[in-house]
């Protein structure tokens, strides 16, 4: 008995151990970095990864620090929908879409990265497989079936992929062992899981000690927004859908800045033990699907921008967001990313991303600052302060498409501040009178 029961305590602290290196591990993560999704498909005219390196100097100009390669695998042909198909209906996990180029030059891609100061996470689509997929011949028990036959994802219009069975122990250990050849032979530094609200918790439970025994800091991002169990041993960050949808409705007059406030005092309580939001107003799926920025923002679509980097959380750069790119890309088909630079987004970009880089006030996780918000006496002007240790962020956004003449709340300590965008100093004192023109937003630092 005495024996059993040292062996118990054994375990409990093996445990223990284990949950707090997850954590540790979550919390070393680059909390000043902004997210750049790259569409490597249209990103070019060539649409290959030799074409893509050309463009990797202006990214870095921007300040970007981890790249987020949408998937690089071959696209199933099989019930493949349009001309070139879906990048997320993949017919093999170890290999590379020739429509981009090799391995090989993948490999060299991510060295390349590296040298320059970036990580490298790859979208990965666990849920499903294209119709291609050799394990669709070599393993049908692999896949959820009806009536006899594999089926797609039900409840969608996803009929150019098979649906993946995860009460099957060997299809998981062989979605691990690709997942890790990423990591160990191509040199990735973490996933983009797509649909990861589609697969059992305990898949990304069990995914995420395997990786652990890397001796480089793996970044898993989750594309979901409502399972938050996911990032208590899983997940680094998660979708911040809930922001997106405030934003857009915002936009449109049909939500008030007090229920923005409270969602923005909800959503900093939700994370914890250093896991974090993913911040966007776009990305592949929004712009393709739902509209472009300027479709779903209209004039107010700087401030919203603006908001996503001074709040709590991770930022998000779409492809061509940074040159204010007013289009549908085509997802099916060829449809590559006109880079005209004469407007004045890039430089806008660069400013918030490396604001975000340089004051630690802006950053996310464990590490990141306090949000304190300010009270304002026109109820569409939102306000608040970032702070951590000396370095202070004010953030304060007209949510209207009216001009607001308004006072804000006095300000804890007299300091001198520096306004982001034209350089001109402020002081905060008792008495704070402003006015901001529709959908106008200040940013000042100290």
């Amino acid at each position: 008995m005495k024996g059993r029961k040292i062996f118990i305590v054994f375990l409990i602290i093996a445990t223990l151990i284990q949950v707090g290196c997850r954590n540790d591990k979550k919390n070393s993560w680059d909390s000043s970095a902004t997210l750049y999704e790259v569409n490597l498909r249209q990103y070019t005219e060539e649409g290959t990864i030799a074409a893509f390196l050309e463009k990797l100097p202006r990214i870095k100009e921007l300040g970007i620090k981890t790249l987020w390669f949408m998937p690089v695998h071959p696209v199933s042909e099989t019930k493949r929908k349009g001309e070139l198909g879906s990048v997320y209906a993949v017919s093999n996990y170890r290999e590379i879409n020739s429509e981009f180029g090799t391995i090989d030059e993948f490999i060299n891609l991510v060295n390349i990265c590296h040298e320059n100061g970036f990580d490298v996470i790859l979208d990965w689509v666990a849920g499903h497989t294209g119709w291609d997929h050799p394990w669709i011949e070599l393993h049908p028990d692999w896949y959820l079936s009806k009536n006899g036959k594999i089926i797609s994802p039900e409840g969608t219009d996803w009929t150019d992929v098979a649906d993946l069975d995860f009460r099957n122990d060997d299809m998981k250990k062989a979605m691990i062992e690709d997942m890790k050849y990423w990591i160990d032979e191509v040199g990735i530094d973490g996933f983009r899981c797509d649909a990861a609200w589609s697969v059992p918790t305990s898949f990304w439970e069990e995914l995420s000690v395997e990786i652990e025994n890397n001796d480089r800091d793996i970044f898993l991002l989750a594309e979901d927004g409502s399972k938050q169990e996911l990032l208590d041993k899983a997940f680094d960050s998660n979708y911040n859908w809930a922001l997106l949808n405030d934003m857009q409705k915002a936009a449109k007059n049909t939500i008030n800045s007090s229920q923005m406030r409270m969602s923005l005092k909800n959503s900093e309580s939700r994370y914890k033990n250093g896991d974090f939001p993913l911040n966007f107003v776009t990305n592949h799926d929004e712009n393709t699907w739902h509209g472009s920025v300027d479709e779903r923002f209209g004039d107010s679509k700087k401030l919203m921008i603006a908001y996503t980097f001074t709040i709590p959380g991770m930022p998000l750069v779409y492809s061509g967001q940074e040159i204010g790119l007013d289009k549908r890309l085509k997802f099916f088909e060829k449809d590559n990313i006109e880079w005209d630079y004469s407007n004045d987004m890039f430089e806008f970009h660069k400013k918030l991303i490396h604001l975000k880089n340089d004051n630690k006030a802006l950053w996310h996780g464990k590490g990141g600052g306090k949000l304190k918000l300010l009270k304002a006496s026109s109820r569409p002007i939102i306000a608040f302060e970032r702070y951590s240790g000396d370095d202070r962020v004010i953030f304060i956004g007209n949510f209207s498409a009216t001009t607001k003449i308004f006072e804000l709340e006095k300000i804890d300590v007299d300091y001198d501040v520096k306004d982001v965008f034209s350089d001109e100093h402020k002081t905060f004192g008792k008495n704070n009178e402003m006015e901001l023109g529709p959908w106008e937003f200040k940013i000042y630092e100290n």
